[in-house]
């Protein structure tokens, strides 16, 4: 398995995730899972087993969890400033203005480290929850999701300190939404 290729310059998201930023998390956190994940995979072991058939604890789990939900995060984010469209905002139900107030309410309101997820539930209907640490949606819920935010302070430090808030109100302009209705149009088969 190859490394997963950042789809954007190391500054594309300046000013809302600057060049050192980018480079740091992607050189130093994302890889370094990649690597551990590697050399803890056992033969004839595949990434999907461990994700969803094994216990969701430990180092393979968590450095396996932690390189693929990494790089569904990589691709939420787009150098393009954006906002939702408004066909997916009819079929959530809700306004920009909501939606990005409950993304950072939810974000900010997870105490510790983990990620910030919109799902889809496995009924119907879509959520946006923080999880900790190295948790999928799949695993607690059965819920998909079709956009992820990281929520571990290596994401923001550098830049923000401790304020979340502020990353996540920065870096809302950068969400590739069209690759989050994609995602939610493969979930719900339309």
């Amino acid at each position: 398995m190859d490394f997963f290729r950042l789809p954007f310059a190391y500054g594309a998201l300046d000013p809302a995730l600057n060049a050192r930023s980018v480079r740091d998390h992607y050189e130093d956190n994302h890889l370094g899972y990649f690597n551990r994940m590697n050399s803890l995979m056992p033969p004839g072991t595949t990434p999907q087993a461990v994700l969803f058939q094994g216990p969701t604890q430990g180092p393979l789990y968590n450095n396996t969890a932690q390189y693929f939900i990494h790089n569904m995060w990589w691709e939420n984010l787009t150098p393009d400033r954006q906002g939702p469209p408004a066909a997916l905002l009819r079929r959530l139900g809700v306004t920009e203005t909501d939606l990005q107030r409950l993304w950072v309410d939810r974000g900010t309101a997870l105490f510790g480290a983990g990620w910030l997820w919109l799902t889809v539930r496995p009924e119907g209907g879509t959520d946006v929850v923080a999880y900790p640490n190295a948790d999928l949606p799949q695993r607690v819920n059965g819920a998909v999701p079709v956009l992820v935010m990281d929520l571990w302070e290596h994401a923001y430090y550098c830049q923000y300190g401790t304020n979340r808030k502020r990353y996540l109100e920065n870096t809302w302009p950068h969400i590739n939404w069209a690759v989050v209705s994609a995602r939610l149009a493969a979930v719900t088969q339309e």
